[in-house]
């Protein structure tokens, strides 16, 4: 009698979730007349229009501590330097902070702490930003 044996294995997939914030933001901030953000998985663009996008780069995220690390690559300010952004949702609202954008590293950047976004300017003395969801582009990324 011919007796055949089956082994099971199992597999552990691991796929790390998309990031959470994807998407296009807007919103008011002074004195610029329009702010804009568009995250995709690779880059988080911001302009407080009419002033020039800043382009960042993300190379690491946590969407349970709700924070990406990424680096410059087009913002007159910080170019090639390293950025880490902040956000919670505040009332339904994607709301963010540039904890630092002048970073030498990668490691640096993430070794930042989060600030409380309950405190009023906590954001390096400016409040963090509120946007809204579905903006109509000005500017295509």
């Amino acid at each position: 009698m011919l007796s055949t044996a089956f082994i099971l294995t199992s597999f552990v997939l691991t796929a790390s979730a998309k990031l959470a914030i994807i998407g296009e933001y807007h919103g008011e901030y002074s004195p610029c007349s329009f702010h804009q953000v568009v995250v995709t998985e690779t880059e988080f663009r911001d302009a407080y229009l009419p002033n020039p996008d800043s382009v960042t780069n993300i190379t690491q995220y946590d969407n349970d501590e709700k924070y990406l690390v990424g680096q410059n690559i087009d913002w007159e300010y910080a170019k090639d330097k390293w950025s880490r952004i902040d956000w919670e949702y505040v009332e339904g609202k994607f709301t963010y902070c540039r904890i630092v954008y002048n970073a030498d590293n990668e490691t640096e950047a993430k070794s930042f702490a989060k600030p409380k976004i309950a405190i009023k300017n906590s954001c390096g003395g400016f409040p963090w930003s509120t946007m809204t969801s579905g903006l109509a582009t000005l500017r295509a990324p």
